[in-house]
């Protein structure tokens, strides 16, 4: 986890990663399925409430953008979450600011996604 205190008007960004075993997949059977735990978890981690959910494409990946809210819309959330092969990974920050702030977007950016 990076702190970002003091750097615009950003609290933290994160990155996770979760392993799956090796024969585990992501696949169109599984996928809502898989994508629905992942956004909950991150959800009820931070005690965020879901506004907006959509999918966006990157490097041949689908990446499911959620932004949320907290602490009673004083605080906002923006998380990603994307599989490679047998592994699930999240990115998250979280700002005063309501949308996508630079930082946010130069944080997002910042990752390179590889097989």
């Amino acid at each position: 986890m990076f702190d970002g205190e003091g750097i615009g008007k950003n609290i933290f960004y994160t990155a996770a990663e979760t392993k799956y075993p090796e024969g585990f997949l992501l696949t169109e059977e599984n996928k809502e399925a898989q994508y629905s735990k992942s956004i909950k978890g991150a959800l009820n981690s931070t005690n965020a409430t879901l506004i907006e959910r959509k999918t966006l494409q990157r490097d041949g990946h689908e990446i499911i953008e959620i932004y949320a809210s907290m602490y009673e819309d004083t605080a906002f959330a923006i998380y990603r979450i994307f599989w490679i092969k047998n592994a699930a990974y999240l990115q998250a920050v979280i700002s005063e600011e309501k949308g996508m702030t630079e930082e946010a977007e130069a944080f997002f950016d910042s990752f390179e996604l590889m097989e």
